[in-house]
């Protein structure tokens, strides 16, 4: 069994072409792209694409998903604005040679009743499937602390609702509250992707595989239903740019240490972790 192992190299650096070098450096032939000099790949121009793709070729690198901020607006904001994101990163996919893309729910910053926020997450979601399927995309919503999404219950709504695909990520749900191992029972017919990102008890971010997301019984249990898909890293072990960026929750004891190192620490261990399970990574 062979599975996709990409990464979030934004993490150990903005710069684009340092993304690509620590991919090489890390061993991955896959790498996802999200952002590049303090900008969302979906608020990039083609003009400002054009140049990523042909690096990536280069390289002789793939993409393994685009890490957009869709869905990562309020309830309250203009829709509009993520449709108009959907459009640009359609032409992104077809430069970079690749069909997925990540999405989020939404932000309900003014607490209206949670009924409320369900109906606009669930009809955002829906038209951004729809209008996806005509442009030629695969969206898949990740599991984000403080959107519709970030508990068991809603982002199973979410699958059911939306017919989108998942994406599992150990980290946000055990920061959540919830436990990781219990939403996978649940949620495990719907995941297409996982992050690979970890914390201790304490909410401390670790490398992956050595804290308390239950890492080991739910890829091991991936492994026996034959799941194939995309793991990609973003092992959150610096404060570096990007990860201040995604809003990172755990508590800073990575404060100081070296982007660069700290992404190729959190590659090698993930890894280790993961052929300690028997699967082996593309």
């Amino acid at each position: 069994m062979t599975w996709t192992l990409s990464g979030f190299c934004d993490e150990a650096s903005v710069v684009f072409a340092e993304q690509v070098a620590v991919a090489k450096r890390a061993g991955l032939s896959t790498l996802d792209v999200r952002i590049i000099e303090g900008r969302n790949i979906a608020d990039l121009t083609s003009a400002e694409v054009a140049p990523l793709a042909a690096a990536v070729r280069t390289a002789n690198l793939r993409v393994g998903c685009l890490g957009s901020a869709i869905g990562k607006i309020d309830m309250a904001d203009d829709f509009a604005i993520d449709l108009a994101r959907l459009e640009r990163i359609a032409g992104h996919a077809e430069a970079l040679d690749c069909r997925c893309v990540r999405v989020f729910s939404t932000f309900n910053k003014g607490g209206v009743p949670m009924a409320q926020w369900r109906e606009v997450a669930l009809k955002r979601l829906s038209a951004l499937g729809t209008r996806a399927q005509t442009l030629g995309l695969t969206l898949m919503v990740e599991n984000e602390r403080h959107l519709y999404g970030d508990r068991l219950p809603q982002m199973l709504d979410i699958a059911r609702e939306s017919g989108l695909g998942l994406i599992f990520d150990f980290d946000n749900f055990h920061q959540s509250g919830d436990d990781p191992w219990a939403n996978w029972l649940v949620l495990k017919p719907f995941v297409r992707a996982f992050h690979l990102k970890d914390s201790n008890a304490d909410c401390v971010h670790v490398p992956f595989g050595s804290g308390a997301g239950k890492a080991r019984e739910i890829l091991s249990d991936a492994k026996g239903r034959d799941w194939n898909g995309l793991l990609s890293l973003e092992p959150h072990l610096a404060r570096s740019a990007a990860v201040l960026a995604t809003g990172p929750h755990g508590r800073g004891s990575q404060e100081g240490n070296d982007p660069v190192e700290a992404f190729l620490l959190g590659a090698g261990a993930s890894r280790t972790f993961i052929s300690s399970l028997g699967i082996s990574c593309q």
